[in-house]
């Protein structure tokens, strides 16, 4: 009965050990998806609100830099695998200078300082890299992908509406490879 009075519908994707994996990320999302289909509304509007990587994580291996970079691989593959709409969890950090003693696991995810920070509500790696994303990125069409969930190595080609520049997203867990693109350039 719900689903004929919805207009849209949300989930919280997140991966809680703090590392994005594009392929249990995207069968979340899938799965979500799916599950609309199998009841007649395969057009159901997805909004993946509060995404976000922590930039601490319990055993030490995250900081503010991987979370920036992983914003960006959460943003990637959701535009150009055309998942849904994406929300940011939060824009502010909630509890400074708390990591994991309170064990509510809701601090370290903001784009901005919090406002008993030295210096209040300042940009954190994460809002720069997510506003670069969206200057650059913005509303561009995906033209092409590679994707190897295997070796977790993922190329992006977008062209941009704005000014039909090709914006090339590309990444890798696992040692490196070279790719040839062929972007008409000459």
């Amino acid at each position: 009965g719900a689903i004929d009075y919805m207009d849209g519908a949300s989930t919280h994707p997140y991966d809680w050990d703090g590392k994005f994996d594009v392929p249990t990320y995207r069968a979340k999302v899938q799965s979500f998806i799916d599950l609309f289909a199998e009841f007649g509304r395969p057009d159901m509007p997805i909004h993946l609100t509060e995404i976000g990587i922590r930039d601490h994580v319990e055993g030490g291996w995250g900081n503010a830099n991987v979370a920036a970079a992983q914003n960006i691989e959460y943003y990637a593959v959701t535009q150009a695998e055309n998942l849904g709409t994406v929300y940011q969890f939060s824009a502010i950090n909630n509890y400074p200078n708390i990591l994991w003693e309170n064990g509510s696991g809701e601090q370290r995810w903001g784009l901005l300082n919090h406002g008993n920070e030295r210096v209040p509500f300042s940009a954190r790696p994460a809002a720069i890299s997510t506003m670069a994303y969206n200057k650059l990125i913005g509303n561009a069409e995906m033209v092409n992908c590679y994707t190897d969930d295997q070796n977790l190595t993922y190329v992006y080609h977008f062209k941009r509406d704005l000014d039909g520049k090709d914006v090339i997203i590309y990444w890798t867990e696992y040692g490196s490879e070279t790719f040839g693109l062929k972007l008409g350039t000459g």
